[in-house]
C-alpha cells in the first residue's frame, strides 16, 4: 500500500523525462476522428474471381467463425457441400452431418441441428462469407476458403 501512495505523490519518478527533452501536450496529439466504418472483415484478400464456381456440391471449405466485436476469438470451422443439400461440417473436436445448404445465386444459407444455428453468407469466387446466428451463442461472423488438393 506505501509504494503505491508513494507512486501515487510522485508520479513523475516513475517515468521522469529529462528537462532538456520536449514535454507532449495534449495540443502536440491530433484529435481521433470517430469513424462509423464496420470492423474490418477477416475475409482472406486472395480470393478469385467472382462466379468461378457454381455448383458447392462435393467441394470441401475451411475458414473459421470468430467474435465480431473480438476477432481473436474464433474457432475453425469446415463444411463440406454434399448432394441433396446436406452438409457435412467440423467445429472444434468433431464432424457432424445434421445441417442443410441452399445457393440462390451467389447467396448461401446454412442451418444445423433444426435451426440451432443459421448461417448467411455470399459466395465471392473462392470465399464465402457472412453472419452466424445460433440460439445459444448469439450472431457471430464467419468465413471459410476453397480447400484446394
Amino acid at each position: 500500500m506505501i509504494s503505491c501512495q508513494l507512486f501515487g505523490a510522485f508520479p513523475d519518478r516513475i517515468n521522469p523525462t529529462p528537462t532538456d527533452q520536449h514535454q507532449a501536450t495534449s495540443k502536440d496529439t491530433p484529435a481521433l476522428k470517430t469513424i462509423e466504418a464496420p470492423v474490418p472483415s477477416q475475409i482472406p484478400t486472395n480470393s478469385i474471381a467472382p462466379g468461378d464456381i457454381n455448383d458447392l456440391t462435393n467441394t470441401h471449405w475451411v475458414g473459421r467463425i470468430y467474435d465480431q466485436e473480438n476477432d481473436l476469438k474464433f474457432e475453425v470451422f469446415e463444411i463440406i457441400f454434399l448432394p441433396d443439400g446436406k452438409f457435412r461440417y467440423f467445429i472444434p473436436n468433431d464432424w457432424h452431418e445434421n445441417g442443410t445448404w441452399q445457393k440462390n445465386g451467389n447467396d448461401i444459407v446454412l442451418e444445423w441441428a433444426n435451426h440451432a444455428c443459421d448461417f448467411y453468407g455470399l459466395l465471392n469466387g473462392d470465399t464465402i462469407a457472412g453472419a452466424q446466428t445460433c440460439v445459444d451463442t448469439g450472431t457471430k461472423g464467419w468465413w471459410v476458403k476453397l480447400k484446394t488438393p
